[in-house]
This record gives C-alpha cells, structure tokens and sequence, in this order.
C-alpha cells in the first residue's frame, strides 16, 4: 500500500529531478564534444576504425542525452 507524500516530499524530489536533467544536459554536451574529437581523431589516423566507431557511438549518445534532457525539462 502507498503512504501519501507530503507538500515538501513532493517540491523536494521534484527539485532533485530538475537537477538531474540539468547535470545530465551538461554530461550530454560534454560527451558528444568528447566524441566528436575521437571521431576526428579515428578519421585522420590510418586504422582508426575503432576510434572512428567509438567516437560516433560516444557523440551519438551524448546527443541522445542532451535530447532527452531537453525534451523533460519541458514537461516539469
């Protein structure tokens, strides 16, 4: 059975919410700067297929993250 939550339980974890899409926003623009060197790294060294691969994963997933951060930060 669900204990209601009080007012302040309520503001509190809304607000650590928040804070978590704000750090990962900023995880995502970082991660996808990261991955954009080592894509430009993997590119301009002959056999960097795995560097070329790693890059775009890493850069990929950190605009995921950003998207994703941005598209809650709407809704609350």
């Amino acid at each position: 059975m669900k204990t209601e939550l009080s007012d302040e339980e309520i503001d509190r974890r809304i607000e650590k919410f928040r804070k978590v899409v704000r750090y990962r926003k900023i995880t995502g623009m970082v991660l996808a700067a990261v991955g954009l060197i080592v894509l430009l790294i993997g590119l301009r060294t002959e056999g960097g297929v795995f560097l070329t691969i790693n890059g775009a994963f890493c850069m990929g997933y950190g605009l995921f993250m950003r998207w994703q951060a941005v598209r809650y930060e709407k809704k609350f």
